[in-house]
């Protein structure tokens, strides 16, 4: 079920994020996120009609960026650029970039789940060229074993 509520700050809303998500209620764990209301929709309609939630509990250092480079353009330079802005939200230590079929993925581990949050929330639907920027949460087991 996706349920909404609002938060006087966006202060308010990360604390209640750390404090409530993943804790136990009645025998099951309550999963608590930010939801990310498109820029062009009404308010109203958000309300009526609430945005399902895609996003994986905020419980890994690790992203994962999509749709940011077509296959053809990956080079050293495109893991700089990634370094050099990641940079801006934490220590990055490591870079993966994975070609599959039509499709890059680049996989960045953060030194801590915080700093991969702050990235997370800055580069989600951002432009990179023409392109809009998918990034998430990408589990920790998954990368180690590169799965």
């Amino acid at each position: 079920r996706v349920h909404g509520m609002e938060f006087e700050s966006e202060q308010s809303a990360k604390l209640a994020i750390e404090k409530m998500n993943d804790i136990e209620v009645s025998g099951r764990r309550l999963r608590v996120h930010a939801a990310i209301i498109p820029s062009n929709q009404n308010l109203q309609q958000n309300i009526s009609q609430p945005i399902p939630i895609t996003q994986p509990s905020i419980n890994s250092c690790v992203i994962v960026l999509k749709n940011m480079v077509d296959p053809d353009d990956v080079d050293e330079e495109l893991r700089n650029e990634v370094r050099d802005e990641c940079e801006k939200y934490g220590r990055v230590e490591n870079i993966i970039i994975r070609q599959e079929k039509d499709t890059v993925k680049i996989f960045i581990l953060f030194s801590r789940v915080e700093e991969a949050a702050n990235a997370v929330n800055a580069l989600n639907n951002r432009r990179f060229g023409s392109r809009l920027v998918v990034a998430s949460f990408y589990p920790l087991e998954k990368y180690l074993t590169c799965d």
